[in-house]
């Protein structure tokens, strides 16, 4: 009889689509306007000027740039 260890054991697909979707929501982007309301004025001035330099950059913001 095999000894099976814990961290390799069998995923059925439905726990692996449940898992999937749980890891997407941790990693999701939250929407940024609740917790800027919730900042003092300096931050929010800086995620002003923020926002108008990605507007004004035609590149567009870069993945890492933006991470919350």
């Amino acid at each position: 009889m095999d000894k099976v260890d814990s961290r390799t054991r069998q995923v059925d697909s439905h726990e692996a689509v449940n898992l999937k979707a749980h890891r997407q929501d941790i990693y999701a982007v939250k929407p940024q306007i609740n917790w800027i309301e919730h900042r003092p004025k300096k931050m929010k001035q800086q995620i002003n000027s923020i926002d108008a330099a990605r507007k004004l950059s035609k590149t567009g913001p870069s993945e890492n740039f933006c991470k919350a």
